[in-house]
């Protein structure tokens, strides 16, 4: 379903869940951040089947989502689907290593790249747009 917003920490998200709250320029502005599980007990996001197959790597673990991208490190773009299925393509990818993804929520639209959190391109947010959520994977 849609990420739900939040505002706060304190109550704001249901169980297992806390807030994602924007940088602090955008946050001080009062954008809303999101809720994302809880970072205190990190559970590995497990993925779906995309089409039959069962063939993915169990146990992907990824960085709680924030509000950033890499400008110009796109490997592949997939539109018109949900980030859980856009962690999976990036799971099951064998044209490259996929390391993290961006994730445009209103238009669906997800990025994969090979690209991490540590390059010179990385930013927080990304371009003034705070609409793209960016995510990576663990120990890849």
């Amino acid at each position: 379903g849609p990420l739900q917003k939040c505002r706060g920490l304190a109550g704001r998200c249901g169980d297992g869940l806390e807030c994602s709250l924007p940088p602090p320029p955008l946050a001080l502005q009062g954008l809303p951040g999101i809720c994302v599980l809880r970072t205190s007990a990190p559970r590995p996001v497990l993925p779906t089947s995309l089409s039959g197959t069962t063939s993915a790597p169990v146990g992907t673990a990824w960085t709680p989502e924030v509000y950033a991208c890499i400008k110009g490190k796109n490997n592949l773009v997939l539109d018109r689907i949900s980030l859980d299925n856009c962690k999976a393509n990036c799971e099951t990818q064998t044209g490259f290593v996929c390391r993290s993804l961006e994730y445009h929520r209103s238009s669906r639209r997800c990025v994969l790249s090979e690209a991490t959190s540590s390059s010179c391109d990385y930013r927080v947010p990304c371009h003034g747009n705070q609409d793209w959520l960016f995510t990576e994977t663990i120990g890849r």
